[in-house]
């Protein structure tokens, strides 16, 4: 199928864009060169074996891509679908030109399942990474289900790799004075979950005390009500990140969760007995509070 001139042009700005945007290395006109194919496998061949992933499962995602590029039952755009389907969560991040190629996240396993990252939770991270590097704490609030977990995994390795000095903190339960012989020692990254909770009023106070100089990051998934956000606000500083339900829903990684409101018959089975009781508890009232009380139950 011949492309035309208006096609050929907009690929040329998709091309400008990878190189100049993006920072990655254009390869040239492959349409004329010998044993063209779909999947270049040399390359990514090179590049998994480079971050050293088992040949086994290398061959195994080769494999697979090849598959979906050449499904002869399928259309150009199903075809691709499926490619960039298996892409979505595993396609190699590049930093920018002139940089070295690297990759951000290992893969994790947990219970033997291989997860990888939503581009909430990378987008987080590298967020987070810059606020780092200026030595700042601040919120990351991204609703309940959306893996912060599995995001705290990523950014501890990060840490890892770029601050040789760093220590990790996670708080679950902290006294409001250190022991005597207790000193500090490189530089503390504090991951302080769920925050609006008591993590964000005494139990703050004696963290600030016993680690004056670490960098706190602030956990919730949790809506602030008004009086609640400004006070987090003040105490650990602006959002780092945010990612909120609708937008989790939107993207598939939760569920909706609606309310309807419904009226439940209900029937006594012991009038009598309901009666004794609210007899032996009223007992002693004068008969204004009593009357009362009858008018409520």
């Amino acid at each position: 199928m011949l492309i035309g001139q208006a096609e050929r042009q907009t690929q040329q700005r998709g091309i400008q864009i990878f190189q100049k945007t993006l920072g990655y290395r254009y390869l040239g006109h492959r349409q004329d060169r010998p044993d063209n194919r779909n999947i270049e496998t040399e390359l990514p061949e090179a590049f998994l074996t480079e971050q050293g992933y088992f040949v086994a499962l290398i061959q195994r995602t080769l494999h697979l891509l090849n598959r979906a590029a050449n499904d002869q039952t399928q259309g150009l755009y199903a075809c691709n679908k499926a490619v960039y389907g298996l892409l979505r969560y595993g396609v190699p991040v590049k930093a920018g030109a002139g940089q070295q190629t690297q990759t951000v996240f290992l893969v994790i396993f947990d219970v033997g399942t291989k997860k990888t990252s939503r581009p909430n939770q990378y987008f987080e991270v590298k967020a987070a990474q810059s606020h780092l590097q200026h030595q700042q704490g601040d919120i990351i609030r991204h609703t309940q289900g959306s893996g912060k977990g599995l995001t705290t995994i990523w950014f501890a390795k990060w840490i890892r790799e770029h601050m040789s000095d760093a220590r990790f903190l996670i708080i679950t339960e902290m006294q409001k004075a250190p022991p005597a012989e207790f000193s500090l020692k490189g530089r503390f990254v504090v991951f302080v979950g769920e925050f609006h909770r008591t993590r964000s009023g005494e139990l703050h106070k004696a963290m600030k005390a016993i680690l004056p100089h670490a960098t706190f990051i602030a956990f919730t998934g949790t809506p602030l009500l008004k009086a609640d956000k400004q006070k987090s606000v003040e105490i650990f500083g602006g959002y780092i990140h945010t990612y909120k339900f609708n937008e989790a829903v939107r993207d598939g990684v939760v569920l909706d969760l609606r309310y309807e409101a419904r009226n439940i018959d209900q029937v006594l089975t012991s009038p009598g007995r309901i009666d004794q009781w609210f007899a032996g508890e009223t007992r002693g009232l004068a008969d204004i509070a009593l009357v009362k009380e009858q008018r409520d139950y």
